[in-house]
């Protein structure tokens, strides 16, 4: 649990920035690019190896939760299926 809790803010830190960059992609071109799955699957093994047995069965979750799994990569096919629209 000592360990557990540390880690755990820093992936929370790391799935906020994803999220941050995603957007600000979103709102201005030359923002730096997001990580891809990193955050959520970190955050996906620290869910599934929690100490609390009630986090446990939410450890799935944590690819919705992240901005750099399915929301970033559904972010970018919507942005890349409108660009090749207007081609």
């Amino acid at each position: 649990m000592i360990v557990w809790v540390p880690v755990l803010c820093l992936t929370l830190v790391l799935c906020v920035a994803n999220w941050y960059l995603v957007i600000a992609r979103l709102l201005r071109p030359g923002v730096p690019s997001w990580i891809p799955l990193a955050g959520g699957i970190l955050l996906a093994g620290l869910l599934f190896w929690a100490p609390l047995t009630a986090l446990r069965a939410w450890w799935w979750t944590a690819v919705f939760v992240d901005g750099g799994c399915v929301p970033g990569f559904a972010i970018a096919l919507f942005c890349l299926q409108v660009k090749a629209s207007q081609d």
